[in-house]
């Protein structure tokens, strides 16, 4: 009895050590897939992201993993003088918590594929040359905390789905070319962390929703320079934590049509 005990342990330790080691490999190919398509003219990533090397790839440039070195949980590559385009390979770092590679000229589409990533927390692909439209499949990404596209030239409407993700805090997809309106029923039910939404310079229209109002965590709402009309609802007093509103340069009506302000 006690030598099966001690087969099966073994066994039991075999089989996930090899598990982890597929994960490890999956990781390091799915980096190396997406480094093909990175223009990285000052060589961080090509000096130092190889397939050669015997360096774990936990060491790499921009590369986070768990305590055990076992995985990838975070790929930041923010402000590195990189372009290229965001290859589908990206969906293939399972684990991933954190993405950010701001501030940077990445062009193309946002990759479908980002939807795989089901422990994401944080998606930061602001300030680059991003185009096409937001795909609605990121709704799937049910711990999402942090949605940051601002400051790209993506078009369309923004999809429904992603104002169904329970854990978001922050929504930004300022200065991009986006248009519609907003979902009328946008903080009724879903979104009850929400604390930030910048909206700012883009084209929606339509009335700014008063079901926008129940999201009692709000502090930051910015939907200035837009083409949003009607009235401002009163129950916007009801945002207690508010501390920054910015509604300028809209077609609102009444006397607060260009209301803004922020509380230090």
């Amino acid at each position: 009895m006690a030598r099966n005990s001690f087969i099966f342990a073994v066994s039991l330790l075999l089989l996930l050590n090899g598990f982890t080691f597929c994960l490890y490999t999956k990781d390091k190919f799915a980096l190396l897939a997406i480094k093909t398509n990175i223009i990285d003219h000052s060589g961080i990533l090509s000096n130092n992201w190889s397939a050669i090397s015997n360096a774990s790839i936990c060491t790499w440039i921009g590369v986070s993993c768990d305590l055990n070195n076992q995985y990838v949980t975070a790929l930041n590559l923010s402000s590195m003088g990189l372009a290229g385009t965001v290859t589908p390979a990206i969906g293939n770092l399972s684990s991933l918590t954190l993405l950010d590679i701001s501030y940077n000229n990445f062009s193309g589409s946002v990759p479908e594929e980002l939807s795989h990533l089901h422990h994401l927390q944080y998606l930061r692909l602001s300030n680059n040359s991003f185009t096409g439209t937001i795909p609605a499949s990121l709704g799937n990404l049910t711990k999402l905390e942090t949605l940051n596209l601002r400051s790209n030239q993506l078009t369309g409407s923004v999809p429904g789905a992603i104002f169904n993700i329970s854990s978001l805090r922050t929504i930004n997809l300022m200065a991009n070319n986006l248009f519609g309106s907003l979902p009328v029923d946008i903080c009724s039910h879903y979104v009850p962390k929400l604390e930030t939404i910048y909206l700012s310079l883009n084209h929606f229209e339509g009335k700014i929703p008063p079901s926008l109002f129940k999201c009692k965590e709000l502090q930051h709402l910015a939907l200035s320079v837009n083409e949003f009309s009607g009235s401002i609802s009163v129950e916007i007093g009801n945002l207690t934590m508010l501390k920054d509103l910015w509604l300028g340069y809209n077609n609102l009506e009444g006397c607060h049509a260009d209301v803004w302000f922020t509380q230090e």
